[in-house]
């Protein structure tokens, strides 16, 4: 959804291609990071600082295959690997989607806070938590149908509470 509007906020280096006089030239600002992952976002990052056109191929043929982390332990290391790269992000579209997310967590999460100490706010949580899981959903919705994995979506709603706890 971000590439479609001109402002990517994720890639993956499994399936990033750049061409090579972009890298040598984002280079020198990609060895200033201190950071131990995300080399693949920051160049993402540094190619539209510089305006070069960012394209998001939505092909089969482009799909790229990953093995998984294949244990608890490398997830979690992979997961906080990942996450030790946003306090270097200093990118507006990245720090306000990551902002919106977090606030929106936090938000119902005290809401929730908020009904176990007096049930008058069920209705305020049940509707913040109705919108959240339908934009979700929307988000969801092109996804599961360009990887054909529809069938996903029918465990939408106990993933999801699993989900936040993730």
């Amino acid at each position: 959804a971000s590439f479609i509007r001109k402002r990517p906020v994720f890639c993956s280096g499994a399936s990033l291609s750049y061409d090579r006089d972009l890298y040598m030239e984002i280079a020198p600002d990609l060895s200033k990071v201190k950071s131990p992952s995300g080399d693949d976002v920051f160049l993402m990052i540094g190619a539209v600082r510089k305006r070069v056109p960012i394209a998001y191929i939505m092909e089969k043929e482009s799909i790229v295959k990953t093995g998984s982390a294949g244990n608890p332990v490398s997830f979690l290391q992979q997961r906080v690997r990942w996450g030790s790269k946003t306090r270097f992000t200093a990118y507006p579209p990245i720090i306000y989607l990551a902002l919106v997310v977090w606030l929106t967590n936090l938000f119902l999460f005290f809401l929730f806070i908020k009904v176990i100490i007096d049930l008058q706010f069920v209705s305020l949580f049940i509707a913040a938590l109705g919108i959240k899981l339908f934009a979700d959903f929307c988000l969801l919705i092109p996804a599961t149908r360009f990887f054909e994995r529809r069938s996903l979506l029918k465990i939408f709603l106990p993933a999801s509470l699993f989900y936040y706890i993730y």
